[in-house]
């Protein structure tokens, strides 16, 4: 495969009344929405690097990198239209094969700036996730688990008063959890770490 990746070889012109078919926010729809997107993109080239090149000038330049909900973008013009693309989808979409159709982009080493084409994977969202658990960038843990219901001080507290006597039933009312919940806190399956 050649050094670049002309943005235009993305083919297969799509009707607007195929994309009205589509349940909005499927991945069909996102699917085919990306491609209508890149057709006739002609004046950049994208690099396995991550760097996008732009011809619309006498001389070629490469295009500024913003940061874009945890992601680095570019932006592509045509007729005055802006487009705002992430750059490891470019990548992947340039240079990964994706013969099972894989709706997801992962960083291998985790780094969201490292764009090379040699650090992304197509995975799916549960491989994603499982991914960003194991190099840490999602933690699951105590206050940063998106259902917690109470914090670390009040997790001490509810210890501590089972230990000095108190029921369950009664801690749990007081703290707004179920028993089972309760249960789980004193004898540290939940909020092992601390």
């Amino acid at each position: 495969m050649s050094d670049k990746f002309l943005i235009v070889i993305i083919s297969n012109i799509y009707d607007i009344t195929i994309l009205r078919g589509l349940r909005f926010g499927s991945l069909d729809y996102y699917a085919l929405l990306y491609k209508m997107k890149y057709l006739d993109y002609v004046d950049y080239d994208i690099h396995p690097d991550g760097t996008v090149v732009s011809y619309k000038r006498k001389t070629p330049r490469a295009l500024k990198q913003n940061l874009n909900c945890k992601y680095l973008s570019v932006e592509l013009y045509k007729n005055g239209i802006r487009l705002s693309i992430l750059v490891h989808r470019l990548v992947a979409e340039c240079f990964i094969p994706n013969p099972h159709n894989l709706p997801q982009v992962n960083h291998k080493d985790g780094d969201k700036f490292n764009n090379r084409s040699s650090n992304l994977e197509w995975c799916t969202a549960k491989e994603n996730i499982t991914h960003g658990i194991s190099v840490g960038l999602i933690n699951l843990k105590g206050e940063s688990h998106h259902n917690h219901k109470l914090i670390e001080s009040e997790i001490l507290d509810i210890r501590r008063k089972y230990a000095t006597g108190n029921y369950e039933q009664q801690l749990a009312k007081e703290y707004g959890v179920s028993i089972s919940t309760l249960s789980y806190i004193v004898n540290r399956k939940t909020w092992k770490h601390i």
